[in-house]
């Protein structure tokens, strides 16, 4: 009996020391697996901001700041306001001076399900004229809790990957299904997938009051 009890605690130690390290890698493979690509659409920044400058250094600071390749979308129809057109490039040159990346997010940010190809590609053609000679939704709260958000999403287990990475995943080369719903590429997936569309839940009311304050800001 003491001889089987010493084998059953030999065995147990030798058990524990080829499952841990097995149990670490797996966690570790997995916590490898969690990647995140940040960007920002609407660039100089969304309608109705009077803080394009503050928004834009902000979140340039934090991007960098926590070393995120991140890729601001740019319309260029918001770069010609009477007055402001210079200071407005100016911002989206920011971003490159801080070894960011900006793309074309249309001119006008036409909607895709009410124009016509024509009209569409154009507005397209349109919206990279400044940003071409130049070469992560830019707003008051992205900015103001950026590095909170950040932080969060590190915590998690997350690694920050360029878009470039990001658009390599097989999610990305299922068809395209339209809608008129605006919804998220996620909803999207989930209809070219042929599944049952499930929406998020509702964001919590603190969420309402703490934009709604963003919106009273700018009256």
């Amino acid at each position: 009996m003491q001889t089987l009890m010493v084998l059953l605690a030999v065995l147990t130690v030798v058990l524990g020391l080829t499952w841990r390290p097995q149990a670490q890698t797996e966690q570790a493979q997995d916590k490898a697996r969690r990647e995140v690509a940040v960007t920002f659409d609407d660039l100089p920044a969304a309608p109705g901001n009077s803080r394009l400058a503050e928004i834009n250094r902000k979140l340039v600071e934090g991007i960098t700041r926590h070393n995120i390749p991140a890729v601001g979308f740019v319309n260029e129809s918001k770069l010609y306001a009477p007055g402001e057109t210079d200071m407005r490039v100016a911002l989206l040159r920011m971003w490159l001076d801080a070894g960011l990346e900006l793309g074309n997010h249309t001119f006008s940010h036409i909607q895709i399900d009410r124009s016509s190809l024509a009209d569409y590609q154009e507005d397209v053609i349109r919206g990279e004229t400044v940003t071409r000679l130049l070469l992560r939704h830019a707003n008051e709260l992205n900015a103001d809790h950026f590095d909170a958000l950040i932080e969060m999403i590190k915590k998690r287990g997350y690694r920050f990957i360029p878009l470039e990475e990001a658009l390599k995943d097989k999610a990305y080369r299922l068809p395209t299904a339209h809608t008129r719903q605006g919804l998220s590429w996620l909803h999207r997936w989930r209809m070219a997938k042929g599944l049952k569309l499930r929406l998020e839940p509702r964001e919590p009311e603190w969420i309402n009051s703490l934009i709604e304050s963003y919106a009273r800001r700018d009256l």
